[in-house]
């Protein structure tokens, strides 16, 4: 067991620097290093980026989804490999939701349409 302790932000609305602490404190828990920003803060996901220390293994960080969702009080969490670094997807909470609205949705383009 680690001496340091995880746990889920207080309700409201929460600091994104103080939730990539949490991610951060919760790989450390781990033996994971890595050090976690957040790279955006979108309308329904809120994205870390995640660098990995050298020797450590992305596999590592996938398998503990559920436990970087937990400790982000987010309801799930997508791990995603993009270019040297991991990102870490976490859908918002329903209070913290911002709705999308149909207007915005018209000046977005399908990937298989480009």
């Amino acid at each position: 067991m680690s001496d340091h302790f995880t746990g889920t932000p207080a309700t409201g609305k929460t600091d994104p620097q103080f939730v990539a602490g949490l991610l951060s404190a919760t790989l450390t828990a781990r033996k994971i290093p890595a050090i976690v920003a957040l790279a955006w803060d979108g309308p329904q996901l809120a994205v870390y980026t995640v660098a990995l220390g050298l020797g450590s293994l992305p596999e590592q960080v996938e398998a503990l989804a559920g436990a970087l969702a937990l400790a982000a009080d987010a309801e799930s969490c997508r791990v995603a490999r993009d270019a040297g670094h991991l990102l870490l997807e976490l859908a918002k909470s329903i209070r913290d939701r911002r709705p999308l609205r149909a207007a915005r949705l018209d000046h977005l383009t399908a990937p298989t349409q480009k």
